[in-house]
């Protein structure tokens, strides 16, 4: 199950978040960050 957060990020972050988005590189911010968040804690277990 899936919660909704919120959070603040950088206006660089997100603006290079968004042209991964425009890019369709990610369906939407949130899947982004959520592929992004989940690579580094693999990376890092």
């Amino acid at each position: 199950m899936k919660k909704r957060i919120t959070i603040t990020v950088d206006q660089k972050i997100l603006n290079i978040l968004d042209k991964k988005v425009d890019a369709k590189v990610y369906g939407s911010r949130s899947h982004g960050l959520e592929v992004l968040i989940k690579e580094r804690m693999q990376h890092e277990s």
